[in-house]
């Protein structure tokens, strides 16, 4: 990406662009205005950020002039700021509307002191998609080459596809086994949430560069969390970082906390689980806790990915494993159907973090199926968006709320 932090871009760093004459290249394009008033106006903005989703990547820059060169190049050339407040929002439509699979870029307006702003879009490369303009009175695929945007060939959409469909078969044979793996690490025990990069490697992290993470956790990401305090003394160990609770063992410790060089992340606690003060023999999982210890991970999965600059997806893969039948969430008034012992190793999710909603969806698609275990077609706590429910806000802490919105 050209610019590599959005919110570092200022107006200065943008009029540098025009007057060292940036050149156009295939993950970097200049647009003199966007307007979305017209049929034909978006669908050229759809043709162009579906094309980058589906090379590179890359940055358009809505509001910065280009020029020809001689040589047929294009360069920056001036600031034209855009003065619509509401274009991003538009624009957000525009590509839910007329792209498919959905598209979701990071989008940022820089305020230009002459009034108005220039919008930056920055698409990621969608590594397991493949997306189509499906609106505007068109059905096509487009990708970006050296003359800007194109459309793809027949030949080029299958040969595509089928780079997508082994790339699918071959990560998620790897995936597999490096959460099995890292999930035996506490097999006797409650709970295990793991986060896995889709592309980490035993160098995704340098834990010497990041220290003390613990502290940054907690003044930095789980600010306002009572939990956050048991993320405070995570170790540096060689493998990244570790904790349990009172240097137990691993096996045996209440809570377990790893965030690894791998990019492997691991939270495990033994008390998602407790026996029913009414049927000794009788277990109890308290939904409530286990959403806050989801999205908890995920925040804290967001904020490492974003410091190693990772945008490519994560999976989410949660396991219950209960050695009593259990309840869901029992009240006086409603008394769940019962769960037997069994190994809940729910579908794995797969999260992109720089996607609006994505933590509320994949968690509402864990907790689904650990409710659909106990014959309820999904958990009560979010809509079908994953956006947590109005009338169920009161139970969780604010930041947890915030991130679920």
């Amino acid at each position: 990406m050209f610019f590599d932090d959005l919110e570092a871009v200022d107006e200065t760093a943008l009029r540098r662009i025009a007057e060292n004459q940036v050149a156009e290249n295939l993950t970097l394009e200049f647009k003199r205005e966007l307007s979305l008033d017209t049929k034909e106006e978006k669908r050229e903005a759809a043709k162009d950020i579906s094309a980058m989703a589906n090379t590179v990547g890359g940055q358009i820059l809505y509001g910065v002039a280009e020029k020809k060169l001689a040589d047929g190049s294009k360069v920056a050339s001036a600031i034209m700021q855009l003065t619509d407040g509401a274009v991003d929002s538009q624009l957000a439509d525009v590509l839910a509307n007329g792209v498919h699979p959905r598209v979701y870029p990071t989008m940022r307006k820089v305020a230009i002191a002459k009034g108005g702003f220039v919008l930056i879009v920055q698409v990621r490369r969608s590594y397991a998609d493949l997306h189509m303009v499906i609106g505007y009175e068109t059905f096509r695929y487009y990708k970006r080459d050296a003359k800007g945007t194109v459309p793809m060939t027949e030949p080029e959409v299958r040969q595509e596809y089928e780079r997508i469909a082994l790339a699918k078969v071959s990560l998620d044979t790897k995936l597999s086994e490096v959460i099995e793996a890292e999930a035996r690490v506490r097999g006797a025990l409650d709970e295990s949430i793991i986060v896995v990069p889709w592309y980490s490697s035993p160098t995704f992290l340098d834990p010497r560069t990041i220290e003390p993470l613990g502290q940054r956790l907690r003044t930095e990401v789980l600010v306002g969390l009572n939990d956050s305090v048991r993320f405070g003394d995570l170790r540096l160990m060689a493998d990244g970082y570790r904790k349990t609770t009172l240097n137990k063992p691993v096996q045996t410790a209440d809570v377990y906390i790893a965030v690894l060089r791998t990019g492997v992340m691991h939270l495990s606690d033994r008390d998602a689980l407790r026996w029913s003060s009414e049927n000794q023999d009788l277990m109890v999982f308290y939904s409530v806790p286990a959403i806050i210890r989801i999205v908890e991970l995920l925040m804290v999965a967001r904020y490492v990915c974003k410091y190693v600059n990772y945008w490519a997806p994560v999976r989410l893969a949660y396991f219950l494993r209960p050695t009593k039948p259990f309840v869901i969430d029992p009240t006086p008034w409603n008394d769940p159907p019962m769960v037997q012992p069994l190994l809940l190793r729910a579908t794995p999710v797969d999260v992109r973090f720089d996607e609006t909603k994505s933590i509320g969806r994949a968690t509402k698609e864990i907790l689904d199926q650990i409710f659909q275990a106990a014959g309820r077609a999904e958990s009560p706590y979010f809509d079908a968006d994953g956006v947590m429910v109005e009338a169920h806000r009161q139970h969780f802490p604010e930041p947890i709320v915030r991130r679920l919105l």
